[in-house]
């Protein structure tokens, strides 16, 4: 049987996971390109995770084509 903080914990790990292939990718698409490369760590911290205010930019290059990748 699951409890509740274990059950939250795998809800946690998901998007932390979730989020981590995200910027994964995007670092793909935008050849190696610092994420949030304005900002310190301490920044990226506070805006991302305590006010939900700052998102990645969209890659420049084409990315049409990703599905068929």
């Amino acid at each position: 049987m699951v409890t509740g903080s274990v059950m939250m914990m795998m809800i946690v790990i998901f998007f932390v996971e979730y989020r981590s292939f995200g910027i994964a990718l995007w670092e793909i698409f935008t050849c190696g390109d610092v994420p949030y490369g304005g900002l310190s760590n301490e920044n990226v911290l506070l805006r991302v995770i305590k006010d939900g205010s700052v998102r990645l930019s969209q890659p420049d290059l084409p990315v049409a084509n990703v599905d068929r990748l």
